[in-house]
Order: C-alpha cells, then structure tokens, then sequence
C-alpha cells in the first residue's frame, strides 16, 4: 500500500476474488506481522476484540474461498390481535458445515510520506456474498491519526 492509497482507502474498494488475490500478492510485504503491531493497531485488535491477522492467513483467503450461506425465515402470528413477527437469519459455512472463520482484521506497515517511517496501520477486512461470488474490501482505521503523526514528524524535520 502506497501513501496515495492510504489517502484513497478513506473510501471503500470492492475487489472480486481474482483482484482481493492480487492486491495481496503486490502488498504482501506492506502485511505486518500480528506480533509487530504498533500501539494503535494493537489498541484497535484490543479494542475491538479480534486477533489481527498474518500474511499467512491473508494469502489463504486469497487463493480461494468457498461460503455455503444458509438462510432462514421464520413467521409468526397471534391470531388473537394480529400481530406477527418476522425473523430473518443467514450463516455462512464453509464446505463442510463448519462456521466459516474470516479474519477481521490485520495491520499495514507504510510509510505515509515517501522515505519517512513507517507506520503500523490497522485495517478491517471484510467480505459480502451475492450472485454466486464473494466481494472483498478493506477499511483502513482512523487513516487521520497516522497523517497527523507524519506530518507533525516531518514539520520537526523541518525545523531541525
């Protein structure tokens, strides 16, 4: 990931499963390790309660994933008053029945600016299902916080 694209990431980009792959393979080396995140992406995993994920993990998902989804509607009515209830789930499996286990997070380690320190980003992963494929996109967390700390960084610098 390039300093333009933490700027571009404040916006959500959908990739099928061919591109989430290739965008893994030209950023694997950007994937920190889950044992290298900085204080804010390790505050965010706390935070939020997920583990961050390796590159590992990420290029697993990568090569393929297959989500069996299950949906389920359920009705019911009081025919005394009328009232009625409509309860609507969905679970997604994988192939073999088991709950499918997606990581929902992993961090990024760039440069913000070209030639400065890099910086732990935390970045959510997320997927959706329809039409018979799996969309991917990631959201880079609070990209504010590591643009003010390069800047404020680069203007000490300058100053020296």
């Amino acid at each position: 990931m390039r300093p333009h694209e933490l700027r571009a990431a404040r916006k959500r980009f959908d990739m099928t499963q061919p591109e989430f792959a290739e965008w893994l393979e030209n950023h694997l080396f950007d994937i920190g390790d889950p044992g290298s995140a900085g204080a804010i992406s390790q505050a965010f995993a706390d935070g939020s309660g997920v583990k961050l994920a390796g590159r590992q993990a990420l290029l697993g998902l990568s090569k393929g994933l297959s989500v069996r989804v299950e949906h389920r509607v359920a009705k019911t009515i009081n025919l005394q008053s009328g009232e009625g209830r409509i309860e609507y789930s969905e679970e997604h499996k994988g192939d073999d029945g088991s709950p499918l286990i997606v990581p929902a997070a992993f961090h990024i380690m760039i440069p913000v600016f070209r030639g400065g320190a890099r910086y732990s980003i935390p970045v959510r992963l997320r997927y959706r299902t329809g039409g018979g494929k799996i969309t991917w996109f990631f959201e880079v967390h609070r990209s504010e916080l590591f643009l003010l700390d390069a800047v404020t960084d680069a203007l000490k610098v300058v100053r020296e």
